[in-house]
C-alpha cells in the first residue's frame, strides 16, 4: 500500500473482530514507526504500554474502561496505552537535564554543526544552561505533546498499511477516577503524562467503514501569508489524490446503514452511544 493511500483509508474503526487476534510483529512494526518518527531535542518521551486481550490481566482492561463511549475497548482484541514521561526532558528531583545528553548524541551522530568539539562545547556552555534554565516551561510548550501526536500518527499509518485498525480514546479527565485506576493498574510513575489509549485490531466493519468522514472545506482551514486569506486548492491536484486513493467517497456509503445493523448485532452492543435514561 502506497503512504497516500493509506492516509486515504485511515478510518476510526470502533468494531472489531474479537475472534482474531493481532499478530505481535504487527504491534512491533507500530512501535518502530513511532520510535524512528522526528522528536524535538530527540528527547523521545513518548512511551506505551501494549495489552493483548488473551495474555494481559483483567483488571488491566477493567481500569480503561469508561462508563461511556468505549465499547470499542470492550471488543478489540490489542490495545495501546500512549503515554509521555518528564524524566526523557528534566529530571526535576535530580535537577539533571536529560535533553542534554540527547543534544550530544546528535552532536556526536554528525545531524549539526560543522566542527564536532566546538558544537559540543557550545552546548554545555550556551545551550544546556539555557534549557535547564527553562525546562518548567518547556514541559508545558506543548512541543512534547505535538511530537507524541506525530509518533502516535506514523504508528497509525502503519497499523492501516498492515490490514488493522485503530481508535484513539481519551483517558478522562485530569486526575479524574479513570485516568488513577490506569495510574495504578499500569503502575506508571507520578511524571507520567497520559495521552490516549488506542484500541487495535482487524476490523469487523469494512476498511471503509461507510467512506470519508466529513472534514472542513480546506480554504477554511489553511491561509497564504496570512489569517484568512485562504490557500487556493488546485482542482487537478485533487483529481491526482483521487487517483491516488488518498481522497476516497465521502460518507455515508450506500451500505453503511446495513453494515452499522450488522456490527452491532454481531457484537451485541446498544444501538447507540448514549445508554438509555441517560439525560440529555
Amino acid at each position: 500500500m502506497e503512504l497516500k493511500e493509506a492516509i486515504g483509508i485511515r478510518r476510526t474503526i470502533r468494531f472489531y473482530n474479537p475472534y482474531r487476534p493481532v499478530e505481535r510483529e504487527k504491534i512491533q512494526k507500530m512501535l518502530e514507526a513511532a520510535r524512528l518518527t522526528s522528536f524535538w531535542g530527540n528527547v523521545q518521551a513518548l512511551r506505551a504500554i501494549v495489552m493483548f486481550r488473551e495474555s494481559s490481566p483483567p483488571e488491566n482492561w477493567a481500569a480503561v474502561i469508561a462508563p461511556l463511549g468505549t465499547s470499542q475497548l470492550k471488543h478489540c482484541p490489542a490495545m495501546i496505552l500512549w503515554y509521555w514521561v518528564e524524566e526523557a526532558i528534566f529530571d526535576r528531583k535530580a535537577g539533571h537535564l536529560t535533553q542534554g545528553e540527547r543534544l550530544h548524541e546528535l552532536v556526536a551522530a554528525r545531524v549539526m554543526g560543522v566542527d564536532e568539539a566546538a558544537e559540543h562545547k557550545a552546548l554545555d556552555q550556551l545551550l544546556i544552561p539555557y534549557f535547564r534554565m527553562n525546562a518548567e516551561e518547556m514541559l508545558k510548550s506543548g512541543l512534547t505533546e505535538m511530537d507524541c501526536g506525530q509518533a502516535i500518527g506514523m504508528a497509525t499509518l502503519v497499523a492501516y498499511e498492515e490490514g488493522l485498525g485503530t481508535c484513539c480514546i481519551g483517558t478522562g479527565e485530569l486526575g479524574g477516577v479513570r485516568e488513577r485506576k490506569m495510574r495504578k493498574a499500569f503502575n506508571l510513575p507520578d511524571t507520567a503524562h497520559l495521552i490516549v489509549v488506542m484500541s487495535v485490531g482487524y476490523p469487523l466493519e469494512s476498511r471503509e467503514a461507510g467512506g470519508q468522514r466529513p472534514k472542513l472545506p480546506f480554504e477554511q482551514l489553511f491561509f497564504v501569508n496570512e489569517h484568512g486569506k485562504p490557500f487556493a486548492r488546485d482542482p487537478k491536484v485533487v483529481e491526482e489524490l483521487k487517483r491516488d486513493k488518498m481522497i476516497q467517497a465521502p460518507a455515508p456509503l450506500p451500505w453503511r446503514q446495513q453494515e452499522l445493523e450488522f456490527v452491532h448485532k454481531a457484537l451485541d452492543i446498544p444501538t447507540s452511544f448514549i445508554p438509555a435514561g441517560s439525560s440529555s
